[in-house]
């Protein structure tokens, strides 16, 4: 009989160890539930960014003098397009497409009259819509004022923007091909 009673001591403590949850137990849980969440992320991220990301070839004009090289081919760099009062110059801010000359965004930036809007539908820039009033503009303006398009497209996009939206809008202008360029501006107030 006394060696019955260390024996089911022995039991006994084998049986509340077994019965205590382990480390093991308690952690695999959040393992599992820390796994589905990173599943659920992947998912949903494949799902919600489907448009494709891709370089767009774009201008930034830094200098407007001719670059001289001494070296020995003697090279002379020398701008093929200059930037001129009348080149067409787009805003684009969170809610509109602001458009105009170079002027309404410099020296006649007060005159309210020389900038044109085009809203955007539901924060959705309407580049379509853009373009076809870029084109009666221009269109109207060398029938009126003699004043050509120089085929230049500046945009001055809002820092507030995601780049994706930028880089976009400017995807949708080059494959208009109703321009040479488009220039990327920045610092007018």
């Amino acid at each position: 009989m006394r060696s019955l009673i260390p024996l089911q001591s022995r039991i006994l403590e084998t049986k509340k160890r077994l019965s205590n949850q382990n480390l093991a137990q308690k952690v695999l849980p959040v393992i599992a539930l820390g796994g589905l969440f990173f599943a659920v992320c992947i998912l949903l991220s494949t799902t919600v960014n489907r448009s494709s990301f891709a370089v767009v070839p774009l201008e930034m004009p830094v200098l407007s003098a001719p670059i001289h090289d001494n070296s020995v081919a003697g090279f002379k760099e020398a701008p093929n397009k200059s930037l001129e009062k009348a080149t067409l110059t787009v805003a684009l801010t969170p809610t509109e497409f602001i458009f105009g000359d170079i002027t309404a965004f410099t020296s006649a930036k007060d005159d309210i009259r020389a900038r044109y809007l085009v809203p955007h539908l539901d924060g959705s820039p309407q580049v379509d819509t853009l373009l076809s009033q870029i084109a009666s503009w221009q269109e109207f303006r060398e029938r009126k004022y003699g004043v050509r398009g120089d085929r230049l497209f500046v945009l001055i996009p809002d820092s507030r923007l995601p780049m994706t939206i930028v880089i976009k809008v400017i995807d949708l202008v080059r494959m208009s091909g109703k321009f040479d360029r488009v220039l990327l501006a920045g610092g007018i107030h």
